[in-house]
């Protein structure tokens, strides 16, 4: 059944817990390395909100609230082995050190090695994954691209200002609809 699940899926994810494998041979081995991850990442949701709201309470609380959303508690407590799961810390991980490096605006070697490390340990937990990366760039591009970002903002608003928005609905007239 093993052989069956690993040719209908690609998890290169499963390779990181060869290593655990050897010393702990059980098969419920990959579901407790899969919880620990799960539950660690309460730690990258506190490090993330502390980065942003500048408060180690409020980044106590979000990351304390983080273990007792319902999505993960349902993961966590009635579900097996799932790559998509097993990649959240990965992903969190590289949305933080991502974020550390725009926000000292100090991208260093070391840190973009790390980034794409992260994404691609996160690529590997499913297919469709990397579809969720390139979102991740997109909004890395329009919000993390300052120059690219002021460009975009300045054409949707010569677009789509309230002021003509206000007149052209005024100008509309339900009655001239014809079905």
């Amino acid at each position: 059944n093993i052989i069956i699940y690993i040719m209908n899926k690609n998890l290169p994810i499963l390779l990181i817990f060869i290593p655990l494998f050897l010393i702990f041979p059980h098969p419920l081995t990959i579901v407790y390395a899969q919880i620990l991850l799960i539950l660690m990442s309460c730690f990258l949701v506190y490090k993330i909100a502390l980065l942003h709201l500048k408060s180690k309470f409020v980044a106590s609380v979000l990351g304390a609230s983080y273990l007792v959303y319902p999505a993960v508690g349902f993961v966590t407590a009635w579900t097996g082995y799932h790559g998509v799961s097993a990649v959240i810390p990965f992903f969190f991980a590289a949305f933080y050190v991502f974020e550390k490096m725009y926000k000292e605006n100090k991208f260093t070697t070391k840190g973009i090695i790390l980034f794409w490390t992260l994404l691609v340990l996160t690529m590997s937990g499913k297919e469709q994954i990397p579809l969720y990366i390139i979102f991740y760039g997109i909004f890395i591009l329009l919000f993390r691209n300052k120059q690219l970002y002021n460009a975009f903002s300045k054409q949707l608003s010569t677009k789509f200002d309230l002021k003509s928005l206000i007149k052209q609905s005024l100008k509309f007239n339900i009655t001239k609809l014809s079905l």
